[in-house]
């Protein structure tokens, strides 16, 4: 994530499933320097009066369940999945928020995905828009 951040040279997006991995990425990104605004249960500071992304904050940590509809980050280009959920709904609305009218730019999502865990089949499940309880169920029972 360091390495990211201080290589992005622009606003990006940090999407995470839990609080502790905010506060990692909030860690991360005051040790470099950059400005951290936060969108989750606790806080929502990286957003402004117009539900945009605020204009000073370099990295937005946001709660992929509290970045859903209504909200604007297109002023990011670059959206990181620190942490995946499992919700498919909660997924491709927090991608929307990126990559909706108004942005300019080509939008990329990387994702942090533990090898041998079970988030390579969460995410496998996401990225075909497949429920991914049912995905997971089947790659354990393998």
């Amino acid at each position: 994530l360091s390495d990211l951040l201080e290589d992005a040279g622009e606003p990006l997006v940090v999407f995470c499933r839990f609080q502790r991995d905010l506060d990692n990425v909030q860690v991360v990104t005051q040790a470099l320097g950059l400005r951290y605004g936060e969108l989750s249960g606790r806080r929502r500071d990286a957003i402004d009066d117009h539900a945009c992304m605020a204009s000073d904050v370099d990295v937005a940590g946001v709660q992929i369940q509290a970045g859903g509809v209504g909200i604007d980050l297109t002023r990011a280009a670059i959206g990181v999945y620190y942490s995946l959920g499992f919700s498919l709904g909660d997924y491709l609305q927090s991608r929307a928020r990126l990559h909706r009218p108004g942005q300019t730019r080509p939008v990329r999502f990387l994702h942090f995905v533990a090898e041998g865990t079970v988030d390579e089949a969460v995410y496998r499940a996401l990225e075909k828009r497949q429920e991914v309880v049912q995905e997971v169920l089947s790659t354990i029972k393998r």
